[in-house]
């Protein structure tokens, strides 16, 4: 699953924070801080109110029959309406499984939090956005060819208003899902 992020005060609390420390002009950092933050994926734990619209799913794989090369390349084209004006800071991603028919296991921002927590994929900076804006989404994940165990993902995204008119407000961005996120 996908959805857009929404800053709920992250931004300021991990970059803006940076502006003064205590009355010290620490501005110096805030490139530093904004690349940190960015700079891969985090898993953190993501609450209801932080998500900007309806989650989209990604991929859907039944376990039981799927082969190795459904899961290796995953491309979707996805449509995001905002239902809310907020500060978009990237993505969020999260799965669900069903155990047993009928028992499923969700990570969603929206379900009682579990230990996987959710997966955020942040811009270089944040992108704000109208109620109702329709946010084109691209999301390519593939398997790391140097290491099996992780994945590349690729994200783009264009604006448009919700006549599918282009505002040329546009981010792209590729991230290494490693062992290590």
């Amino acid at each position: 699953w996908l959805c857009p992020l929404r800053d709920e005060g992250l931004w300021d609390e991990r970059v803006e924070f940076w502006s003064s420390v205590h009355g010290l002009d620490m501005s110096c950092l805030l490139p530093l801080a904004q690349a940190e933050l960015c700079r891969k994926p985090r898993i953190e734990l993501v609450q209801p109110e932080q998500l900007a619209s309806t989650a989209e799913c990604i991929a859907d794989l039944d376990l039981g029959s799927a082969q190795l090369c459904d899961a290796r390349a995953v491309h979707r084209s996805l449509e995001f309406s905002s239902h809310v004006r907020a500060r978009l800071l990237g993505f969020v991603s999260y799965f669900d499984v069903e155990l047993i028919d009928g028992f499923w296991l969700s990570t969603s921002p929206e379900e009682e939090p579990t230990h996987w927590q959710q997966v955020t994929f942040l811009w270089d900076a944040p992108l704000d956005i109208a109620l109702d804006q329709v946010l084109k989404t691209e999301v390519r994940v593939v398997q790391n060819p140097l290491n099996l165990r992780c994945l590349d993902v690729h994200l783009v995204c264009e604006v448009t208003d919700n006549e599918q008119v282009p505002s040329n407000i546009r981010r792209e961005k590729s991230f290494a899902l490693d062992t290590q996120c």
